[in-house]
């Protein structure tokens, strides 16, 4: 990047340089002489950032306003040469002007049989919602940073839904961060819950009709949804409003400024405009970070937030994503608090879609206590304002190419073996038997999605290994029995015999289901 930007910026600045040393050295034999000439062009830097940046290319877009730019500057050069009016010599060369006008400036990218829906040119960037192929619409900026969309709607929506399942009643409720506003969407299927959401580009906001989704509960049209267009940190630091719930999307820690929104100072913010009883929901993309990066930042929350506790988006591992999940004083559940927190039949169908239909699929996504957290953490310096480790050490991370996106999600979960004690502390006989079956589930995940990541390496027998292991931990975690069906239906288009191999195991492991029994005979049944 470094190369790529010198070859680009060198040749221009080496130019202006040297032109700009000659013109000083010219004024010396002018009428005016050097120090006006200097006052001069002071006055122009100071004016261009908001002629160009604030009014200009709002107003009339990246192309005119560099066909502006070269005309004034041509025109300018022509007078003083010619020694003629510079709005007569602009109106001469305006002709030549349009042939700037000529070349698009819109550098986006549109896959084989997709379409550009909408694209705005703001002050900050470029703002571009593109149609797939199949139908689904992707939010891009700058056309490199894909900020969601409709075919990653399931996971965006349990992200919106998480925090607001684990606090009891949440009345008010803050998003930081927008984007394609799917995971904001989520507040709408909440009766009784009034959302605000903050998004730092407004050509953002404006796309957000492009991304509504077919589910009536999550209508963007919603009236107690509200979209405010500020930045995260001084829109929380102006707040005097308190709620119940404040979720912070995934910020690329890489991105320029991101880091400021994993520092101490900011995380204090938060936690004074929380209510009482108010719960802090920080997500963080485990295949953005690497692993001093993630330590760093939850060494930083929990000096603010002691009490934190760590959940998983899903069970994937391609894109892995960790919530941290806190509040002021301790927190804990019991065995029937999912049915107490969702009595809505609507809201329980909609969650029931996303896989979050009953309490074990909810707390079936916890990771870690807070004295996990703190023993993988460590000691070690914070993320200030002061000390912005995270600004310098995240960017690192994005140009290595031996990194997996699993990496970080497996080794915060080998580090304790699954318990659920400090979430589920209760005494009571339901407590007792949801526990011991929720940390049976929990050693079953781990199991899963350590296959998942064998797999995606390659060691596909390793891999099933691991899923039958989940088979044998618990029969409520159905994920890797799918998974073992989904491998045996392509091993037996061309390698019979192992798919024939893996359902007899499946079967073993779990006699109790009919599925790998009706698949293996019609498999042998076969030609």
């Amino acid at each position: 990047e470094t190369l790529a930007a010198a070859i680009v910026f060198f040749p221009p600045a080496f130019v202006m340089g040297a032109t700009f040393s000659h013109l000083v050295q010219s004024s010396k034999s002018g009428r005016r002489g050097v120090g006006q000439a200097l006052a001069l062009n002071t006055l122009g830097a100071a004016l261009a950032p908001v002629v160009f940046g604030v009014l200009l290319l709002p107003s009339l877009g990246a192309r005119l306003s560099v066909a502006a730019l070269v005309t004034a500057y041509v025109a300018l050069s022509a007078a003083v040469m010619t020694r003629r009016s510079p709005m007569r010599t602009a109106a001469q060369l305006s002709p030549l002007a349009l042939l700037l006008l000529l070349p698009s400036l819109r550098f986006i990218q549109t896959p084989p049989g997709g379409r550009l829906l909408s694209y705005e040119e703001g002050v900050v960037a470029s703002v571009a919602v593109i149609q797939e192929p199949d139908g689904e619409r992707t939010l891009r900026v700058n056309n490199r940073f894909q900020m969601g969309g409709t075919a990653a709607s399931r996971t965006e929506l349990r992200q919106g839904h998480l925090p607001l399942l684990l606090h009891p009643h949440p009345q008010r409720a803050l998003y930081l961060g927008l984007g394609s506003a799917i995971t904001f969407r989520a507040a709408a299927a909440h009766r009784d819950l009034i959302a605000h959401g903050v998004e730092l580009l407004p050509e953002v906001v404006r796309a957000l009709p492009y991304f509504e989704l077919p589910d009536p509960l999550t209508r963007w049209d919603d009236r107690r949804l509200t979209a405010f267009t500020a930045d995260a940190r001084r829109f929380i630091a102006a707040s005097d409003a308190h709620y119940d719930v404040i979720l912070a999307d995934f910020f690329h820690p890489g991105r320029d400024g991101a880091g400021s929104l994993y520092t101490r100072e900011h995380f204090l913010a938060v936690r004074e405009r929380l209510a009482t009883g108010g719960l802090f929901c920080q997500w963080l993309p485990l295949y953005q970070l690497d692993e001093s990066t993630l330590r760093l930042i939850i060494r930083t929350f929990l000096e603010v937030f002691p009490h934190a506790h760590a959940f998983l988006m899903d069970e994937r591992v391609q894109l892995p994503g960790l919530a941290l999940i806190a509040a002021r004083e301790p927190l804990a559940w019991d065995a029937h608090w999912y049915d107490r927190r969702v009595t809505d039949p609507a809201l329980r169908e909609h969650l029931s879609k996303l896989g979050m239909g009953d309490a074990l699929r909810l707390f079936g996504l916890y990771a870690a206590s807070p004295a996990q957290l703190r023993d993988y953490a460590g000691p070690g310096p914070l993320n200030t304002d002061n000390h912005p480790r995270v600004t310098f050490q995240a960017p690192r991370f994005t140009i290595r190419r031996d990194a997996t996106g699993h990496g970080r999600l497996l080794a915060l979960l080998d580090y304790h073996p699954p318990d659920a004690k400090t979430a589920i502390p209760g005494d009571s006989p339901q407590d007792t038997l949801f526990r011991e079956s929720l940390n049976r589930y929990l050693t079953a995940r781990n199991a899963y999605i350590r296959g998942l990541a064998l797999d995606v390496e390659g060691r596909r027998d390793a891999a099933i290994d691991h899923y039958l292991t989940a088979l044998r931990e618990s029969d409520q975690f159905t994920l890797a029995y799918a998974q073992c069906l989904f491998l045996a239906t392509r091993l037996a288009i061309d390698h019979r015999d192992d798919a024939r191999n893996l359902l007899k195991r499946v079967i073993e492991a779990r006699p109790d289901r009919p599925e790998a029994a009706a698949m293996l005979e019609r498999i042998q049944s076969a030609p």
